[in-house]
C-alpha cells in the first residue's frame, strides 16, 4: 500500500459500516478474487470494494501543486513481478469515485534505483521494503480539495 504520501487513517463509509474492525491492516486484504468480493474478520467486501476498500475519504494530510514533483512510496506483504500505476479522480462523489485516470506508471513495481539498475522484470529484490519513485504531477492538473 502506499506510504508516501502519508496515507490517511482508514474509516469504513456509513453503508459499509458493519461494526468490523477498520485498522490498517484492511488497505492490505484482497477484497476480490475470481469467484467475487471476498469475507474477511467477518466483514463481507461488495462489488464496489476494488476502489478505495469501502472507506470513506478523510481529511487530506498533505497538499500536493501541480507542476511539483511529489515522492510516491508503496509497500508490499510479498514483491511480486508486474507494473503499479498511479491514479486520481475528480469525481464529485468522492466517497465512491468511478472514474480515475493514469498520472504515472511504476515498471516492474520497484524502487526507482532498482529499475535503473537494469531491472530484470522478473525478480524483485526482497531487501528493499519500501519503494519510491519520483513523480512530475502535470502542469494541468486543475485544484481540488478532494482529489
Amino acid at each position: 500500500h502506499m506510504s508516501t504520501p502519508a496515507a490517511r487513517s482508514p474509516q469504513w463509509l456509513t453503508k459499509y459500516d458493519d461494526g468490523q474492525d477498520v485498522g490498517p491492516y484492511r488497505l492490505d486484504e484482497p477484497v476480490y478474487n475470481l469467484q467475487g468480493p471476498m469475507l474477511h474478520s467477518n466483514h463481507q467486501y461488495s462489488a464496489n470494494a476494488f476502489r478505495c476498500h469501502e472507506h470513506r475519504p478523510a481529511v487530506p494530510t498533505e497538499e500536493l501543486v501541480a507542476g511539483t514533483v511529489v515522492d510516491i512510496g508503496w509497500t508490499f506483504a510479498a514483491n511480486h513481478p508486474g507494473d503499479c500505476y498511479l491514479y486520481l479522480s475528480y469525481d464529485t462523489d468522492k466517497d465512491e469515485p468511478e472514474n480515475y485516470f493514469k498520472i504515472a506508471e511504476f515498471p516492474g513495481c520497484v524502487d526507482k534505483t532498482v529499475f535503473d539498475n537494469a531491472f530484470d522484470g522478473k525478480s524483485p529484490p526482497a531487501e528493499i521494503t519500501e519503494h519510491k519513485w519520483p513523480v512530475l504531477l502535470p502542469e494541468w492538473l486543475p485544484s481540488c480539495d478532494h482529489c
